[in-house]
């Protein structure tokens, strides 16, 4: 806004040489309230032009994700491309003037190499002038300069409610791959914790046979005991009894008696 209104004090700071009072209806307040006005109105056409053209960019971006692979399965966030400045001033319908003249013409008339050395108060004067002489008027410049401005603004709070959108998009869907993790390892949990299970009753199961065998191999002893000679029991017990002294075998066949 600072050059809107360096330029609208160019209309009242700077009166023809013959009269030292601003026009009527020319006070800096009168142009600047003008130039709120072509603003206000620039934003009634900018606004939804912009929200079209984020639908349409949003379409082509979310099915240019979809053909390139990107993104994680059911993302479907779309990232906007940035305008460049020409591109906005396009979306507005601000076109260069025929003739030139426009707010870079008054910027590169005031930056003139060759009014450098001079204050910027006589290049304004000699700016206005210049534009009185050719037929153009400065209050022209200062809606162009407006309705460049509101179009900036107007694109900028277009970026910043398509970047609260896209975060929005975003939480929703971390969230949900949030809650698919923490769903994958409970699920896991559950599976590990099944595993352990079957591992603890695998050894209780062996446990058990190892009881059961030791006491039937206790029997077998015990049965064939007197038939075979101390330490020539064919039958080993692998665990010693709880009481009682150990059942131990030689391996040998017992010896037929005569």
């Amino acid at each position: 806004m600072g050059l809107l209104h360096k330029l609208a004090g160019l209309v009242v700071e700077f009166p023809d040489d013959a009269h030292k009072q601003a026009p009527p209806g020319g006070s800096e307040e009168d142009v600047v309230a003008a130039i709120e006005k072509v603003r206000a109105d620039l934003e009634s056409e900018l606004k939804p032009k912009f929200e079209a053209a984020k639908t349409a960019q949003a379409a082509a971006a979310g099915a240019a994700g979809k053909l390139a692979g990107g993104g994680a399965e059911g993302d479907q966030i779309a990232l906007l491309p940035v305008l460049s400045v020409e591109e906005i001033f396009k979306q507005a319908n601000l076109t260069p003037d025929p003739k030139g003249f426009d707010v870079y013409k008054v910027e590169a008339m005031l930056n003139d190499p060759e009014t450098a050395d001079l204050a910027m108060d006589m290049r304004a004067r000699m700016v206005k002038m210049t534009l009185k002489n050719m037929g153009r008027d400065l209050r022209d410049v200062l809606a162009d300069a407006a309705r460049r401005d509101q179009a900036l603004d107007q694109y900028l709070g277009f970026l910043r409610d398509s970047v609260g959108q896209v975060g929005d998009q975003v939480a929703a869907a971390n969230a949900r791959h949030k809650q698919e993790m923490d769903d994958y390892v409970a699920a896991k949990k559950a599976a590990i914790e099944a595993n352990m299970a079957k591992l603890k009753t695998a050894q209780q199961a062996l446990g058990d046979f190892t009881r059961t065998k030791q006491v039937e191999e206790e029997r077998l002893f015990r049965t064939v005991a007197p038939f075979v000679a101390p330490g020539e029991n064919p039958v080993v017990v692998s665990e010693p009894p709880a009481s009682g002294r150990p059942l131990t075998g030689g391996g040998k066949p017992a010896k037929e008696e005569k």
